[in-house]
């Protein structure tokens, strides 16, 4: 094989893992009651708190289009609230809600049980290992956007 094949193998493989563990983690987290998207915009903001659609967008990496109904359909459910910015009347502040702190607190209790099913069967040293090789891709990348 040559090194053009094994690269190309590398990415089909990161790929394939990327599809398979979207695929896990949606068919499971859709049974708690909300899509993924929702799920990492309610994560987002219990980690981050209050901010703007455009942050939200950047850190969830969820298209602005996409986000207005999702945030449209959490707001609709009573768990997000939005407020102008006092600054800046086009932009708006979205933040959790009460309930949606109580929502989130019980939906990541259900997500970190459904991650740790998925990768309970290695051992931690083991996963230790993915991230250090994951760190190496990643550098790699980053490298090879600057030359």
């Amino acid at each position: 094989m040559s090194k053009r094949d094994t690269i190309n193998k590398l990415i089909m493989k990161i790929t394939e893992f990327e599809k398979a563990y979207k695929h896990a983690v949606d068919s499971r987290t859709s049974k708690l009651g909300v899509t993924p998207s929702q799920y990492k915009v309610l994560k987002a903001l219990d980690e981050k708190g209050p901010m703007k659609h455009k942050d939200v967008s950047e850190i969830t990496l969820i298209t602005k289009g996409t986000l207005t109904g999702v945030v449209n359909r959490l707001e609709r459910a009573g768990l997000v609230s939005r407020t102008q910015d006092a600054k800046d009347s086009r932009a708006q502040y979205v933040a959790l809600t009460e309930k949606g702190q109580t929502e989130y607190a019980r939906l990541e209790k259900s997500y970190r049980k459904i991650i740790g099913n998925i990768f309970n069967p290695e051992s931690e040293e083991k996963l230790k290992q993915y991230i250090t090789n994951l760190n190496v891709l990643v550098a790699l990348v980053r490298q090879g956007e600057t030359d």
